[in-house]
């Protein structure tokens, strides 16, 4: 009987350490796990930041090119809005210099019209007298 209890007491020990040897392997496991789940999360967030930052980076940069670029287009607009207030004052002083040219080649041909008018009356008294 007693060689029998101790051949129990001899397993109840070993599946005692047994036991406590495999809760002692799953809290290890649960303990690694959970340190490799925390280094991944805090490399999640270190990634999310970095990614963050390159976000407002780029935000930033694509505003200040949106907003160089507008001034640009500013300043081309206004210089070609002056040139074009420039070639319309020419274009109207060429307009009336063309127009008094016309107006004096029209008054030449009306005196030159006039004249002839004259040398035909005149030829007409001088044709019919004859």
């Amino acid at each position: 009987l007693r060689q029998t209890e101790r051949k129990v007491w001899t397993q109840y020990s070993r599946l005692e350490d047994v036991a406590r040897k495999s809760v002692e392997q799953v809290k290890k496991a649960q303990e690694d796990g959970k340190v490799k789940q925390q280094a991944a999360v805090s490399d999640l967030r270190s990634e999310m930041l970095d990614q963050r930052q390159r976000l407002q980076n780029l935000e930033m940069q694509s505003e200040m090119k949106l907003a160089s670029t507008a001034a640009e287009m500013r300043a081309t607009a206004a210089k070609v809005m002056t040139e074009m207030g420039t070639s319309k004052q020419s274009a109207g002083k060429v307009s009336q210099h063309l127009d008094a040219q016309i107006k004096g080649q029209d008054d030449r041909i009306e005196g030159v019209e006039l004249a002839l008018r004259h040398h035909r009356e005149v030829l007409d008294v001088y044709t019919n007298k004859s």
